[in-house]
């Protein structure tokens, strides 16, 4: 299995949901949702927890850019999924498969590993949306992905 990592830093916008990427796998490939994590670097203690959600996406959202995947396996193969992120437009959520409230204090963060496969079908999306309270932290989010 090729296992390829996908990551942006994001500063947010008080009380705003942002959508920093998502994964999309190709169209003759089924991928799985290995690990989705969320760290912060410019909040607070006693800030407001950030709502941290993994959820597949409906379509592509709009003015997305393409996102650098890094290969963290050993194998040559071509990697078939591609990852998007700088959206204008946000892409429209599906069904959520994890949410967790998160401190956003300095250092303060959440890494969830699926407790079984997470498959995403051929030209599937999964991706992460963040909405903070009335702060604006910085964050960093990634997801691993396997194919």
């Amino acid at each position: 299995m090729q296992v390829f990592r996908g990551k942006v830093e994001v500063t947010l916008v008080s009380s705003t949901a942002d959508v920093p990427l998502i994964i999309k796998a190709g169209t003759s490939h089924q991928g799985k949702l290995l690990e989705a994590g969320v760290s912060f670097r410019d909040g607070t203690a006693t800030d407001e927890a950030v709502l941290f959600e993994v959820f597949r996406a409906t379509d592509d959202g709009v003015g997305s850019s393409a996102l650098t995947l890094q290969k963290l396996s050993d194998d040559s193969t071509t990697l078939d999924a591609s990852g998007l992120e700088g959206f204008t437009t946000d892409p429209s959520v599906g069904d959520i498969v994890h949410d967790f409230f998160v401190s956003p204090a300095p250092g303060g963060g959440h890494i969830w590993t699926p407790p079984r496969d997470l498959i995403i079908a051929g030209g599937g999306r999964i991706g992460i949306r963040l909405t903070p309270q009335a702060i604006t932290p910085t964050a960093r989010v990634y997801l691993i992905y396997g194919e």
